[in-house]
């Protein structure tokens, strides 16, 4: 079963400011947003798929860390989602960049 995607306009402007922040150009911000939208459509087809943080209640807030690589800029994205399976719904709570790991 399918679930439904829910981006509150709060989510809504973190994922504008995302892409227009750090990609440049036309083209590029519509592959960062394809890109987006093909992952938002592997969690409406499997909720499970991000990680339960600890302290949350299990089943219910997940995060889903994604690697979003658009010609020469690769970055990484945090996607905080709740599931509320009584509607089939997954309201997408923030999603964030996360800064590259020093080696």
């Amino acid at each position: 079963m399918a679930f439904e995607i829910v981006l509150p306009l709060d989510t809504q402007n973190e994922i504008t400011a995302f892409v227009e922040d750090h990609y440049i150009g036309r083209a590029a911000q519509l592959a960062v947003a394809d890109a987006i939208e093909e992952e938002f459509a592997k969690l409406a087809a499997n909720p499970t798929l991000g990680a339960v943080p600890v302290g949350t209640p299990f089943e219910t807030r997940r995060i889903h860390r994604v690697v979003i690589a658009i010609g020469d800029v690769v970055n990484t994205v945090e996607l905080l989602y709740r599931i509320n399976r009584a509607s089939s719904t997954i309201v997408v709570h923030g999603c964030r960049r996360v800064p590259p790991t020093a080696l």
